[in-house]
């Protein structure tokens, strides 16, 4: 049963007249000096005087960072009725870590989690272990609060609920500076959060706000007024507004995905589906980049058992190696990017339609292995290029066609082959 305190603060959350008035006033109370935003110390004070239920310090700087949407290092009114959301989030989440944390030592150890994680409620954590493992990521055999909190986040509001994932990425910002200062692991900027949050927003169906947006982003993309967006006017669009959407690969797959009529561009009503599918293969290159530990574009079989725990898949994977061969559908000597995808739109509970987009990126892209990028390059008597084009992550012809010949200059060819290059791919 929630506690007085998380009673009094859903009593607030109501979207009734009473609530909004309270709210209003529970605001006003925080603020003393009457600027119309909250100081971590002014909500501090609060709790310590009113609410001292909530007065635990770890909680409440999580919470305020999760609603402080702009990244002001303050609450406003619009984000207050947020904020008193995730008072309640982070309070029962740190409830949860002190009951696992059995020798009360402010860290959980693997023996600790696999012990006490039925306390974190939703449905059964199939491996524990692996689970911890997925937590632990720098290894350090110990998981922090935060560490903690980022997980059963995107357990409870994502795997477990299968919602929209505001709520998920609210947290993350709230425990991600926490991470990177106390153990030194791997967090995503908070440029690539904010972009992700932007893009989620225009995903929303029925909602008459996010399809303005969508339509003022086609008609933004859309520059020569053609009515459908081309492949190279989408990776100009990501390198100028998402330049932290960094790999060309993800962004060629997402496009892929998404042309569903395969006519080779992107339809108005293929735009959601298109970025929906920019945060899915970015979200699939972040997790293949940190497995492919020799960086060759490729996942051996070695790679992807030492890295398997990174992934937080809905369907557990009991035989490694059969899932391994499986991935490999062209039986090469590792597994790509489309691969990998395609396999982790299944495991990661994703529904048939996105599993189809997947699948088709993936078997377009075994279906054109043939005419490799060595051999396109030799072609045009460039083959000394070719290395410096792979060093860049440009893998195949078609990474060539949706690029520009300022682009190919950057990355090392004279003009008079940048030119040569993209005659021949778009004749």
């Amino acid at each position: 049963m929630p506690s007085r305190g998380a009673q009094r603060i859903a009593k607030l959350c109501e979207n009734t007249k009473v609530a909004r008035r309270s709210r209003a006033e529970v605001f006003s109370s925080m603020d003393p000096n009457g600027n119309n935003v909250l100081s971590l110390a002014e909500v501090q004070k609060f709790m310590k005087d009113v609410w001292p239920e909530f007065n635990r310090q770890r909680m409440l700087i999580r919470a305020h960072s999760a609603a402080d949407g702009d990244g002001s290092g303050y609450i406003t009114r619009n984000e207050f009725l947020k904020f008193l959301k995730y008072i309640v989030f982070f309070d029962n989440l740190y409830d949860k870590f002190v009951a696992i944390d059995s020798d009360s030592d402010h860290r959980l150890t693997e023996a600790e989690f696999v012990k006490g994680c039925e306390l974190i409620g939703g449905s059964k954590i199939e491996d524990p272990g692996a689970a911890f493992k997925a937590m632990d990521r720098n290894s350090g055999g110990f998981v922090l609060f935060d560490e903690f909190s980022v997980w059963v986040a995107r357990k409870l509001c994502v795997d477990d609920a299968g919602v929209d994932d505001e709520m998920y990425l609210d947290a993350h910002r709230g425990s991600a500076a926490a991470i990177a200062s106390a153990d030194g692991s791997k967090v995503r900027s908070g440029a690539w959060w904010k972009g992700r949050m932007k893009l989620m927003d225009m995903t929303k169906k029925n909602d008459p706000t996010a399809k303005k947006r969508r339509h003022e982003l086609f008609t933004r993309i859309d520059v020569d007024h053609s009515k459908g967006i081309s492949p190279q006017e989408v990776f100009n669009a990501v390198k100028s507004m998402w330049p932290e959407f960094d790999s060309m690969e993800a962004v060629k797959s997402a496009f892929h995905a998404a042309d569903r009529s395969g006519d080779g561009t992107i339809q108005f009503k293929e735009v959601r589906i298109l970025l929906q599918y920019l945060i899915f293969f970015d979200d699939a290159w972040e997790l293949f980049k940190q497995m492919d530990t020799n960086a060759d574009g490729k996942l051996s079989l070695k790679e992807f058992k030492k890295g398997i725990h990174l992934l937080n898949l809905k369907t557990a994977v009991s035989n490694p190696d059969t899932a391994y061969h499986t991935m490999n559908c062209d039986g090469g000597e590792g597994v790509e990017l489309d691969e990998f995808a395609a396999w982790l739109a299944e495991h990661s509970g994703k529904k048939s339609d996105f599993l189809q987009d997947t699948r088709r990126v993936r078997d377009s892209q075994d279906a054109s292995s043939d005419q490799s990028l060595a051999e396109f390059m030799d072609s045009l008597g460039l083959a000394d290029y070719t290395s410096t084009l792979v060093e860049q992550d440009i893998k195949t012809v078609a990474d060539l066609a949706m690029m520009e010949s300022g682009d190919l200059r950057e990355v090392g060819l004279t003009i008079g082959a940048a030119r040569k290059v993209l005659n021949a791919v778009k004749a």
